[in-house]
């Protein structure tokens, strides 16, 4: 499948919530030809497999993933890929929402407990 087909696939299973499809289909694409290999799609791929990997539950995998991410993007020099998929990488779970719960920003930038 081209580079640019896988994405556009991968984008839309993750964005229709069907992240076994999304992984699936990232799986199957490799190996790739060289002359499909950019670095700028390796980074999105790569973090396109991260999300579908946090949504399932395998936080490993997707710390292997954006890790891996990370240095494709020489060491987050390349962040809009990041930037755009913020949210999505974010892991859903209990520790998470009691920790938004009882943590704010203070106008200096830091962190506190709310009272």
């Amino acid at each position: 499948m081209p580079g640019g087909e896988l994405i556009v696939s991968a984008r839309y299973f993750v964005a229709a919530r069907k992240y076994k499809q999304a992984l699936t289909i990232l799986c199957i694409s490799y190996p790739r030809e060289p002359q499909e290999r950019f670095l700028f799609g390796e980074v999105t791929l790569s973090l396109l497999n991260a999300i579908a990997q946090i949504k399932i539950g395998d936080i490993d995998g997707a710390m292997a993933d954006f890790e891996k991410a990370y240095d494709l993007s020489l060491s987050g020099e390349f962040e809009m890929f990041f930037i755009e998929f913020g949210r999505d990488l974010l892991p859903r779970n209990q520790y998470l929402s009691s920790w938004t719960r009882t943590t704010m920003w203070t106008p200096s930038g830091s962190l506190s407990k709310k009272s």
